[in-house]
């Protein structure tokens, strides 16, 4: 009975999962609540990280929590305001290239399917 009850969470788990990363493909990250501050944190720790060890995905969300806006977290962290003005637009563009590069993917999906739909109505010419 306990390995049933495991199995069918670990199934639950995993379609759980995948309707999640379904979303993020469909929609782009912003289509799930809460998920903008931890995609902003993520890609700012990737873009920072290396030059400011001390700013990680923890600190930023840590700062976040606190009430603090992106750019006083981190300039709490040790960058300039202009450092932190120019590391969030850099976030924002990079998202915003992203959402763009799945809207296109979605245009061209659609556009394959009903072409393959319209070749499917055609009645065969041999």
């Amino acid at each position: 009975m306990a390995v049933v009850n495991a199995t069918t969470a670990g199934a639950v788990s995993l379609a759980v999962g995948g309707f999640v990363h379904l979303c993020l493909y469909r929609h782009g990250y912003r289509a799930i609540p809460n998920i903008g501050p931890l995609f902003a944190a993520n890609v700012l720790a990737n873009n920072l990280g290396a030059n400011n060890p001390n700013i990680t995905t923890p600190a930023i969300l840590s700062g976040l929590q606190s009430g603090k806006s992106i750019g006083q977290t981190l300039q709490s962290l040790g960058l300039s305001a202009s450092e932190a003005k120019q590391a969030r637009r850099t976030a924002d563009r990079q998202a915003k290239d992203g959402e763009t590069r799945v809207k296109n993917a979605d245009k061209r999906a659609k556009a394959e399917k009903s072409k393959r739909l319209a070749n499917e109505k055609m009645p065969d010419s041999r």
